[in-house]
């Protein structure tokens, strides 16, 4: 930033093309004014702190390569883009039916109504706080505190938030009692909790027994031995099995919702 000053006017001068000019009369407004998109953009602030405060921040979009329109969209915008079936996810091509669907939940029910009509611009820690202190157990907390990280990343990349606001650093999640939230425990599987060969093929032989279905017996040790996931055996038909190839096609899982079963493709929409 510099001061213009061979005209006898204080007009600040700031990266791209940024221009603060102090107003012509006392009480009137400063008049900010850049170029964006081949087009003359003007904006006014109420004094010189945040002339400088508004500049920075026109600055800082426009150095990212976001358009400075998005400066005042609200939150509901924020969550629709998070929502919107066309934004690539960061880890993962699209989501499944059933990862849209919680996600769609956890928003209207938690994140929306906190910060839907709150400026993207505006929003802080204490709105993402408040968010996460409506969970109720820490289960919900920890997969909402993944919704609140999905947002705050989906609103980086397209320039609903700024790298500096930090909205989510510091940010946890206590029970009611005030203790520590308890640490998820580890998935890793122990070696001797891994079934034996000897058990898999008593209880396949078992279920048989016991189901008077001798396919049954057959099933538990495709699913033992196949690798298949749950719902890709539950959507397990005669057409996608190949005797004299010994080769399964898995085009297809069925995926439990809320409210139906529904068929989906696999898990990160992969055949094998």
């Amino acid at each position: 930033m510099k001061d213009d000053n061979d005209n006898g006017i204080e007009v600040l001068e700031f990266e791209h093309g940024v221009r603060a000019y102090p107003p012509s009369k006392p009480g009137a407004y400063w008049r900010l004014r850049w170029e964006e998109e081949h087009r003359r953009r003007e904006t006014t602030a109420k004094g010189r702190a945040d002339a400088v405060a508004k500049a920075t921040e026109i600055v800082e979009r426009l150095a990212s390569g976001v358009g400075t329109e998005v400066a005042n969209a609200r939150g509901c915008v924020l969550v629709a883009h998070y929502l919107d079936p066309r934004r690539q996810p960061t880890r993962v091509k699209e989501w499944s039916d059933r990862m849209s669907e919680e996600q769609e939940r956890y928003c209207a029910k938690y994140v929306a109504p906190v910060i839907d009509e709150v400026r993207c611009r505006d929003l802080g820690r204490a709105d993402l706080q408040k968010i996460l202190d409506q969970a109720r157990t820490a289960s919900v907390a920890r997969q909402l505190r993944r919704t609140l990280t999905g947002i705050v990343n989906a609103g980086l990349i397209e320039g609903y938030l700024l790298p500096r606001q930090d909205v989510l650093r510091g940010v946890r999640w206590l029970p009611a009692d005030g203790t520590e939230e308890p640490q998820p425990a580890t998935r890793a599987v122990a070696q001797d909790e891994i079934p034996t060969t000897d058990a898999v093929h008593a209880l396949a032989r078992e279920c048989g027994e016991r189901s008077r279905l001798w396919w049954r017996e057959l099933e538990v040790l495709l699913v033992a031995y196949s690798g298949l996931r749950w719902g890709e055996h539950a959507a397990l038909t005669a057409g996608q099995v190949d005797p004299e190839r010994r080769r399964i096609t898995v085009d297809r899982q069925v995926v439990e919702t809320r409210c139906e079963l529904r068929e989906s493709l696999p898990k990160g929409r992969r055949r094998r």
